[in-house]
This record gives structure tokens, sequence and C-alpha cells, in this order.
């Protein structure tokens, strides 16, 4: 556990914060496959809408139909997952923090879960958008309007997946603070950011052995409370407009943006992928694992173009092997307890 001491005029103060390990093996999978849906949806969906915005030229209608119809399913797919891989990793935190001491908080390396979860609403999400690959429908045109599939769009899409993100992740800062309150009511205070404990020198000695593990916990339910509320700061603003104005036709695709309200339905989806897109960054950021391997990709790479030198990756791969060796350590014990 790292320790940093400082003295102020009430006492000597020490702040305490231990080193972090990596996440739960489901929870890094789920911020994986959160990641790679995020990244797609960057390069399909906030793509077009940038280069709709700044040149009035949608790509969906500048090669041929199917190319249309794969674009639409891409992009509608990336939406849909990423909503509700988001709703299965905050539902799982709240969770482990509802039930701490059950079979499936304890085993830390249990995947099977969140496998089903993902697999699950990716065959829903699938079967959702096959009406896009219809035939009968013909979707790359302007003035398409298909009510059931936009209002079951509407609800599979925002609505739902909005609800469980705001109640979990509710859920989850209440819960944390019931803990907090349980454990050390009499000592233990959090900063802005749930970063950082400070406690007297007597009553950090005081602490049981569960801290670092409770740690932990704070930790990751942190990371998950922060990625729910940037999706609800960019699903939001779509939820109101597609409620205020359900006969938009420029939803899937747009000749022209002569209006206002084209512009602003465009200005909405960028907000909505750029959102999107600082969850990628969160996750690289959540683990040191992740870290670690992130940062020996930048440095393969720096090596492929000749800006450094091979003993620089030998020490890199040496301080990422001995990080990964640590982690899994720090695991083994947390299970072993």
């Amino acid at each position: 556990m790292s320790r940093t001491e400082t003295t102020m005029s009430g006492g000597s103060i020490g702040s305490t914060q231990p080193k972090q390990s990596s996440l739960r093996a489901s929870t890094q999978l789920m911020m994986a496959a959160l990641a790679l849906v995020d990244f797609c949806g960057q390069m399909i969906s906030c793509l077009r809408y940038t280069i709709l915005c700044l040149t009035q030229h949608d790509i969906r209608l500048l090669y041929t139909e199917s190319f249309c119809r794969l674009q639409l399913f891409g992009e509608y797919c990336c939406q849909d997952g990423s909503a509700w891989f988001m709703c299965a990793i905050t539902a799982e935190r709240f969770w482990l923090m509802l039930r701490p001491t059950s079979g499936y908080s304890r085993n830390k390396n249990q995947l099977t879960p969140s496998v089903i979860a993902l697999a699950a609403s990716s065959l829903i999400t699938i079967g959702k958008n096959v009406v896009l690959f219809m035939p009968s429908e013909d979707v790359c045109n302007q003035g398409y309007n298909h009510t059931a599939f936009f209002f079951a769009d509407l609800v599979y899409k925002c609505l739902l997946p909005f609800l469980i993100i705001m109640i979990t992740s509710v859920g989850n800062l209440l819960l944390m603070h019931r803990q907090l309150v349980k454990m050390y009511a009499s000592h233990m205070r959090i900063d802005k950011g749930f970063s950082i404990v400070k406690m007297t020198k007597k009553q950090r000695a005081e602490l049981p052995p569960s801290t670092a593990a409770f740690w932990e916990v704070i930790f990751s339910c942190r990371v998950t409370i922060v990625s729910g509320a940037v999706f609800l700061v960019g699903a939001l603003p779509i939820n109101l407009f597609k409620l205020i104005d359900s006969g938009f036709e420029n939803v899937l695709t747009a000749r022209d943006i002569c209006t206002l309200k084209d512009v602003i339905y465009n200005l909405i989806n960028i907000l909505y992928w750029t959102c999107v897109g600082l969850r990628f960054y969160l996750y690289i950021f959540s683990s040191p694992r992740v870290r670690n391997d992130m940062r020996m990709i930048i440095k393969i790479i720096l090596l492929r173009l000749r800006c450094i030198r091979q003993t620089s990756l030998d020490a890199a791969e040496a301080t990422s092997d001995g990080t990964h060796s640590q982690t899994g350590t720090g695991t083994h014990t947390n299970e072993k307890k």
C-alpha cells in the first residue's frame, strides 16, 4: 500500500490509496468489447455525420444500395451494442456492490455471465436491425419512415439503456456511500473524484486488512459511474430530439441538410459519438495492465518506425512482465481472502 504523509494545522494527517490492480476479468472483457464497438461506431457513424456537416454529402449515397444498407446496419448495431454493453458493465458493478460476498463476486476470473450477457445483447441487436437488409424496405430512400421500427429502436437503444444506466449508477453511488459509512464512519471520508482517503496516522494503523480490497471496489465503481455519466450526457439530447420530433425524415439518409433541424440533428449525433469516444480513453486508463499493454504497442510502432532502439523496447517488456506478474499475484491473494 503506497502512503503519502503531510502535516496540517489540525495534526498529522495522511492520505492513503493502495496501488490499483487490474479489474476483474469479466469487467475487462466487457470494457474491451465496449471499446471495440465504440471505435467501430466512430469510424462508421461519427465520420459520416462529420463529413455530412462539412460537405453536405452523405457517404451512404455515394455508392450502391448494398453499401448504403451495410453502412446503416453497422451504425445501428454499433449504437445498440454501445448502449447495452454499457448497461452490462453498470449492472455487473451494481450486483458486485449489492452482493459482495456472493460466489460471482468472490471469483474474479469467472467469465460465463458476462459472455452470456454480451452474446445475448449482440444477437438481439442483430435480430432487431435485420430489417435494414429486407428488400421490401426501401431504407435508403430519404422519405423512408417505418413507425414500428423507429419506435422499437427508440425504446431499445435509447429509453431502456438510459433508464438502466441511470438507475444502476445512482444505485452504485448509494451503495458505495453506505459501505463507507458502515466500515469507516468515524474517520474515513472521500475527496472529490472518490480518490483519496485522509486520516491520522493512528487511525490509518487501525485500518483492517480489507482496506486495499475495498479500494479496488471504490476504483472500479468510480470507473463505472463516470462511464455511465458520459453515456447519459451524450444520450439525453438524442432521446429528447426523437421524442419531440418523431417524424423527422433525414434519419437514415440525408441528400441535403438545408434546415436548422438537420444541422441540430447532425451535431447531436456528433456530440453522442464524442462522448462515446471518451469512454475508450477511460478504458485505457482504468487498469495498469491495459496501460502497460498500450504503452508496449506504441513502443513497438516507434521501433518499426526506427524512432527508438531495441534496448528501450526490451526494458519496456521487462517492466510490463513485472507488472503483470504483480497483478496476477495480487489477484490470487485477494481470491484466497
